[in-house]
């Protein structure tokens, strides 16, 4: 009887563990997935509408918030659907990232 109450707490134990352990995983950022995201985005850009170009570039800046170039093309997409105020605030991104980026400016 004491032996088969410690399995069951044994596996109780370990599969608590290996939840944990996957929903840490899942809930953490990835910033490989950031430049993943970016790459579809630039491969994207001629032959994809304007709103599937907004969703990498938004997915590539939410799994890696230093991305510049994403955030520079995430203005440009902004300024060509008439979404001025969030074009400024991704151009102040660049800016903000890399002082030299001449074009955000």
């Amino acid at each position: 009887m004491p032996g088969r109450f410690l399995r069951s707490a044994l596996l109780i134990f370990f599969s608590l563990t290996a939840l944990i352990h996957f929903y840490f995983n899942r809930t953490t950022l990835n910033p490989h997935y950031g430049k993943v995201f970016y790459k579809l985005g630039l491969e994207c850009q001629d032959r994809c509408s304007l709103n599937k170009q907004l969703f990498y570039f938004q997915k590539a800046v939410f799994y890696d918030p230093n991305l510049t170039d994403a955030y520079y093309r995430l203005g440009i997409i902004y300024g060509r659907n008439g979404q001025h105020k969030e074009k400024i605030e991704s151009y102040r991104k660049v800016t903000q990232l890399d002082h030299f980026n001449g074009e955000a400016y």
